[in-house]
């Protein structure tokens, strides 16, 4: 059982997809591929969006 409560783990989730759509609002493939910090902020979220919803801490 998670020591939190599992909205809380949905609402994680949430917020980091949120931020994925606000970093690669109006880009396109070849801006994201031009971009090594973005990719590698967007590695760490999709990290962050599988430790979340596995039940582990972040």
């Amino acid at each position: 059982m998670p020591s939190r409560n599992y909205h809380l783990f949905l609402e994680d989730i949430v917020i980091a997809c949120e931020k994925v759509m606000v970093y690669t609002h109006g880009m396109d493939y070849s801006d994201w591929a031009q971009d090594e910090l973005l990719r590698e902020l967007l590695g760490y979220s999709d990290e962050k969006i599988a430790a979340l919803r596995e039940g582990g801490a972040v």
